[in-house]
């Protein structure tokens, strides 16, 4: 279908997808977006999805250390320490 993208680029005049209905609490209606626009709705879900899943962000400090096979490594974090 031809018609106006509703998402990043506005163009009109493209070939646009329907990708859901639109509610607002004013407004309902159906959504349609282009090829690119929807490459970069999807590239951005995905990345979003990826840091969604990254574990939280966090400090060691490495204060108990334990010694396996002839190594040092962080009791907190699992890393190995090269000392």
């Amino acid at each position: 279908m031809t018609g106006r993208c509703w998402l990043y680029c506005r163009r009109e005049n493209v070939s646009v997808l329907w990708i859901g209905p639109l509610r607002t609490p004013s407004v309902e209606s159906e959504l349609y977006a282009c090829g690119q626009c929807i490459a970069e709705l999807v590239s951005l879900a995905r990345e979003e999805r990826r840091r969604r899943e990254l574990p939280e962000h966090r400090v060691c400090e490495h204060r108990e250390l334990e010694r396996r096979d002839g190594k040092t490594f962080c009791s907190g974090c699992a890393r190995q320490i090269y000392l």
